[in-house]
């Protein structure tokens, strides 16, 4: 249990990390190092159970507040056992983490871009099919800040899809719908002096392939299916405000060591 972990052991924070997360790597470094070409068409999606984002958090630290409830959601976190690292358990222990509370309505979007075989989604993709994934894409997640901290190459992920749905069109995928995962990850973003909140989302993106058998006068499609979910938490202050200065110091230098540690990884 990481509420056992000694404060001045020298790998806390390094335990602490990996308790609380299934990449411990800023989720930015996690996608570039994953070859999208070579491994969706080994048929290993990338899963991400949980991974940080740090924006700019170790440089530009936020107030107390943040600190303390930093420290706090990490040892929450820490605590779901690695089988049991599921979003709707993320969420709920979020939800119920005393030193949080909801900032606003949480977001829930869900899209879906049927893309014919005429538009040329077998193989190497052409423009059009590229500005049709970029465009969704962007729709989906209506984050800029969040695209460019993900840095998903759409031209990547759209090579990669339409040669996913070369394989689907194989002769013994006729009469089938085909559905593979592409994305999967879950990201929570800490705050700093111009966030002061904490968000967590969700981002998962699938291919499919609906093929027909001959005698059927169908077009053949391919296409993709996207959900986005995103959870903003900001400290809860009136709890906060009631830990003695001996809890709120040595909270504050564990979020601090924490953001120490993610400022070297960086430099």
């Amino acid at each position: 249990m990481v509420a056992a972990l000694p404060r001045n052991d020298p790998d806390f924070v390094t335990r602490l990390m990996n308790s609380a997360f299934s990449h411990s790597e800023d989720v930015s470094v996690v996608i570039r190092s994953y070859d999208f070409r070579k491994e969706l068409l080994a048929q290993k999606p990338l899963h991400v159970g949980l991974a940080p984002e740090w924006r700019r958090s170790y440089d530009r630290r936020a107030g107390r507040d943040s600190l303390v409830s930093m420290a706090g959601t990490m040892r929450s976190l820490a605590k779901i056992p690695p089988q049991e690292r599921s979003w709707d358990k993320i969420i709920s222990t979020m939800t119920q983490t005393p030193l949080l509370e909801p900032d606003n309505a949480p977001v829930h979007r869900s899209a879906v871009l049927p893309l014919p075989k005429a538009l040329g989604f077998v193989g190497n993709c052409d423009s059009s099919v590229i500005d049709r994934i970029k465009s969704w894409f962007v729709s989906l997640v209506g984050d800029q800040e969040i695209m460019s901290a993900l840095a998903v190459d759409i031209v990547v992920l759209a090579d990669s899809a339409s040669r996913l749905g070369t394989q689907l069109s194989l002769p013994r995928f006729r009469a089938v719908q085909q559905e593979t995962t592409l994305l999967d990850i879950n990201v929570i973003r800490f705050p700093d002096t111009g966030h002061p909140f904490f968000e967590l989302y969700m981002l998962k993106v699938d291919a499919w392939s609906q093929r027909w058998p001959l005698f059927v006068p169908k077009e053949d499609m391919n296409g993709l299916s996207g959900a986005f979910q995103a959870h903003k938490f900001r400290p809860r202050t009136s709890i906060i405000n009631e830990l003695s200065p001996q809890t709120l110091e040595r909270a504050v230098q564990e979020a601090e060591a924490l953001l120490d540690s993610q400022g070297r990884a960086a430099a």
